[in-house]
């Protein structure tokens, strides 16, 4: 929720626009209060850094770790279940 520049008042949105040259999105609101309307501009960040996936061996690590515990369990629920 944004609040208004000249009462400070809660707004709403009433307009939004995507523009994919600029990767942004444009937004008209106005106020709830006092009627005022003004633009907002909401833009992706450029420098944002995603995780890195997983190489080939980090993935076989991890299914052979799983893969393990799953063994680990269904042994430890077979002792304990009198078989």
């Amino acid at each position: 929720m944004m609040n208004c520049p000249q009462c400070g008042c809660h707004s709403k949105v009433y307009d939004s626009r995507f523009l994919a040259a600029k990767a942004s999105v444009y937004r008209r609101r106005i106020c709830q209060k006092c009627e005022h309307r003004w633009t907002t501009t909401e833009t992706t960040d450029a420098t944002a850094r995603t995780a890195p996936e997983p190489t080939d061996i980090e993935a076989c690590r991890e299914i052979a770790r799983l893969t393990r515990i799953m063994l680990e369990r269904a042994t430890l629920a077979d002792s304990t279940s009198g078989r």
